[in-house]
């Protein structure tokens, strides 16, 4: 299993990458990571709101890639095409199908992974 620090620096490592897997881990601790970050910059800059939000946005904005091919690359785990997170594009119910691609397991079968990529103490 991919660790905290792993998975953050495997997201900005792999900002480029769409033609591999990355696990349910991996997936997870870099939300982690960016929750903590967000929630971080909340406490830093409390009291300077137009400074909070230009900083919130810089970091939203330098994170898109990153997560864009992260989810990409959790679907082709999964054995999913990346075309799936178009989903999370419908108002409200696309977040819920975004959420299960995302809880998906691996699949060892997956077109996407190479034979002695696949780790079975995930499951």
């Amino acid at each position: 299993m991919v660790s905290f620090i792993e998975s953050i620096g495997n997201g900005y490592k792999n900002m480029f990458v769409t033609d591999e897997c990355a696990t349910r881990a991996e997936y997870w601790w870099w939300i982690v990571y960016q929750w903590c970050v967000i929630g971080l910059l909340r406490v830093v800059f409390y009291f300077d709101d137009i400074l909070l939000f230009t900083v919130l946005l810089g970091f939203v904005i330098a994170h898109i890639l990153p997560n864009c091919t992260l989810i990409i690359r959790r679907l082709h785990d999964s054995d999913h095409s990346g075309w799936n997170m178009l989903w999370g594009l419908i108002p409200y119910l696309g977040i819920l199908i975004h959420l299960y691609f995302m809880l998906l397991p691996s699949s060892p079968l997956s077109d996407w992974r190479d034979d002695d990529e696949y780790e079975t103490s995930e499951e």
